[in-house]
């Protein structure tokens, strides 16, 4: 889980295996300092560039493989390993 801090910089895990996820909190404290999840070398929403968190949310990336990158969204129990963090 990351949360969003006043001015942070966030980075992906390296090399992500598809279906593996990292929570994302932004919080109202860092809204007038923006955080950001650097670009890596994999894409954010299918794009090859920084990810600006400059709005309040709670949300999920989860690596979709090499050609979409990172996206918004679950992960089915059976590719994660790991407990659902959202219903």
């Amino acid at each position: 889980t990351y949360v969003a801090r006043p001015g942070g910089v966030a980075r992906l895990p390296e090399n992500p295996r598809t279906g593996e996820s990292v929570m994302i909190v932004v919080e109202q404290e860092s809204l007038s300092s923006p955080a950001v999840i650097s670009f890596t070398g994999e894409k954010l929403f299918g794009l090859e560039e920084d990810l600006v968190l400059d709005c309040l949310a709670v949300f999920r990336l989860t690596y979709a493989g090499a050609r979409t990158g990172w996206v918004n969204g679950p992960v089915p129990a059976e590719k994660s390993g790991s407990e659902s963090f959202l219903p």
